[in-house]
């Protein structure tokens, strides 16, 4: 099944009488954004709207990449916790009709909302707490315990999946796409977890109820050096997607700094880089390595900086050049952390009085990529943004939203963005940080491609996103131009092999299926006009299968972008290419009509 695209599901769910089935939806009010659109949240294969109804609050989760057997592991999943009747879960109900877009109808699951704030919310607001620390501690250890004597796994233990209530002391999961229960052990994994909470080692054949064993070790060891020195929370740049350790530290402890600094400190931390060096299969359970039982017996040598190999930046998500509008693009839909430097920031208050900020990496009048911080984002963080902060260099992670844009007879422009929720998601950073992140993004990307292959399934073939209509401001054209390499190398990436990329029609179709169509769709100037729809099909379904068609996309995306004000300056070129282009989809019509 092909899944709807996010910019479809904003489209349907403005109407959600008219898009939802299920009754108590349909009457509901959906969570919408400053501008009066339905707020998404990401969460693995799924979008999460949040829908309140009847004095109660839903989390609406509609699916926009694939996972095979979706409805047989759902039914499994639900029998199962059902059946155990625990407050470590919410109640939810896989609907296989429940929303209808595009002519079609589509599966949703509609979940009970959790109670309290995500562990990464908790945990930022708490590092200096060690009381607080200690009852999260112990209530981790209490869920590990009670998942493996069940003999599930949740498979994606992390901050944005761990709901935490009562100071630290209650817990609930949420996410439930990657679950492993025995019913459906013959099915395999559906996803291999956020990768800063993983065993290196870690790959889709394993499969089991220990699969949670690895990320409670790491999160018990993280808390118990916050609760030691709460200055290992700056040190380490700790934020939602990283808590004292990541990937990087587990693909080879014995060059991380981190493990060798604790290790010193903490027996448990050096059992820790033992476990991230021996099998997954050795990986002891929580409370056996609490007791130092089953440690793998590995011999961790420890290199000293100098000695060490120039570090990588291995990211949880895909890793963007907030100048480079394009690449922001064509993630839209997805998690990624977009770093950039700061060139306006707007305070203001919307027609209903409430504050807002907006980040700009460029001038407001062009095609920028920028940070979208409504009033609730705003209450929840502590340090505010404001003009101070020009210049500086921040890392944002969230979900890419669809292009918003707006033209008049004397200006236009055109802004993708990420929209804050929460306080962890910014962070600012230094310009050695930011160039390090970015450069590591440049010279390997293999790395973060094979992040990306792990933690998402394929994309599927809806409408796509919005693209370039207008030309870049001679500001921002200027600011764009010491980073042309790095544009080309990330266009590259995406349509390239490497080391740790498998490539084949389906790993590269998850690349560019609903990437931007740019001199289409500033020929017809409209993302969403059928003939670039139709263009974009033909690309997704007849050009990624041979060897010829996926050379012709990469060229297309190397070149295209810098044509586009060419075609947007030229109206009789315009015509010309419209007229191409229209006799090219009528043929391709006409062709299917006789096959």
């Amino acid at each position: 099944m092909s899944y709807p695209t996010l910019e479809q599901y904003t489209e349907a769910l403005q109407y959600p009488d008219k898009a939802l089935i299920d009754p108590a939806l349909k009457a509901g009010s959906l969570k919408t954004t400053g501008l009066g659109l339905p707020l998404a949240l990401c969460g693995g294969f799924a979008l999460t709207y949040i829908v309140t109804t009847g004095g109660k609050k839903y989390a609406v989760r509609c699916f926009h990449k694939k996972s095979s057997n979706l409805e047989k592991r759902y039914e499994a999943i639900s029998k199962k916790i059902k059946s155990l009747n625990s407050p470590y879960f919410v109640d939810f109900a896989f609907q296989s009709q429940g929303v209808r877009i595009a002519g079609g109808v589509f599966p949703v699951v509609k979940m009970a909302w959790a109670t309290g704030e995500t562990l990464a919310s908790f945990v930022e607001a708490n590092y200096r707490n060690k009381t607080s620390l200690a009852n999260l501690q112990g209530a981790l250890q209490k869920l590990a315990t009670y998942l493996e004597s069940n003999s599930i796994a949740h498979g994606d233990i992390q901050p944005e999946n761990l709901m935490i209530s009562g100071q630290g002391n209650n817990l609930q999961l949420i996410d439930y796409d990657g679950m492993y229960v025995p019913e459906i052990s013959s099915l395999g994994s559906a996803e291999i977890g956020q990768r800063n909470f993983q065993h290196p080692k870690r790959n889709e054949k394993i499969w089991n109820s220990q699969l949670d064993r690895f990320a409670f070790i790491s999160l018990y060891c993280a808390l118990k050096t916050l609760q030691t020195d709460a200055s290992y929370w700056d040190k380490t740049q700790s934020d939602q997607s990283a808590i004292i350790f990541r990937a990087n530290d587990f693909a080879n402890p014995a060059t991380s700094q981190i493990f060798r600094e604790l290790s010193a400190k903490h027996p448990e931390v050096k059992h820790f880089a033992q476990i991230c060096s021996a099998d997954l299969s050795k990986t002891p359970s929580l409370s056996d390595f609490i007791s130092g039982k089953n440690i793998p017996a590995e011999q961790i040598v420890y290199v000293s900086p100098a000695a060490t190999q120039k570090p990588v930046y291995l990211s949880a998500y895909p890793v963007v050049n907030a100048l480079n509008f394009g690449e922001v693009a064509s993630y839209i839909g997805d998690v990624v952390e977009m770093i950039g430097q700061i060139v306006e920031v707007k305070e203001d208050r919307s027609k209903h009085g409430a504050p807002y900020v907006f980040i700009n990496f460029g001038p407001w009048k062009g095609q920028i990529a920028k940070v979208n911080i409504w009033s609730e984002g705003l209450a929840a963080m502590k340090n505010q943004p404001s003009s101070s902060w020009i210049g500086s260099w921040i890392s944002v992670i969230g979900l890419v939203d669809p292009v918003f844009s707006k033209r008049t007879r004397h200006w236009s422009y055109e802004h993708v963005s990420i929209t804050i929720t929460q306080q962890g998601q910014l962070k600012q950073i230094s310009q050695s940080e930011a160039q390090f992140r970015l450069s590591t993004t440049r010279g390997s990307g293999s790395q973060n491609r094979q992040i990306l292959s792990g933690m998402q399934g394929g994309r599927t073939g809806g409408i796509g996103s919005t693209t370039s209509q207008t030309g870049n401001s001679a500001v921002l054209q200027k600011m764009r131009s010491t980073t042309t390499s790095r544009s080309s190398g990330a266009s590259a990436r995406r349509a390239g092999s490497g080391p740790y990329t498998q490539r084949s029609t389906q790993s590269y179709q998850k690349t560019t299926s609903n990437g931007p169509c740019f001199i289409a769709t500033a020929t017809y100037g409209d993302a969403l006009h059928p003939n670039v729809v139709a263009l974009r099909q033909f690309r997704d379904q007849i050009l990624v299968r041979s060897l010829l068609g996926r050379l012709a996309i990469r060229t297309y995306y190397m070149v295209s972008p810098r044509l586009v004000p060419f075609v947007e300056k030229n109206p009789r070129l315009r015509r010309r290419i419209r007229e191409i282009l229209d006799a090219f989809v009528d043929t391709m019509k006409e062709r299917k009509k006789t096959n």
